[in-house]
């Protein structure tokens, strides 16, 4: 299942809490950037079709 979680360094990963998922969409791919000075978080969702460009 694509999903994104929060993480942090001090803490065990059992301890992860999910912020973003697309049960029902196994295809997509979820993808998370941080600006440069961390001050911001963007996200982009893909749906990958599984197909190969000719």
């Amino acid at each position: 299942m694509p999903s994104i979680f929060t993480r942090s360094l001090a803490t065990p990963h059992t301890q992860d809490r999910l912020v973003y998922a697309t049960p029902d969409q196994p295809t997509m791919l979820q993808s998370l950037s941080v600006s440069p000075e961390a001050a911001f978080i963007t996200g982009v969702s893909l749906k990958i079709d599984g197909g190969l460009a000719a």
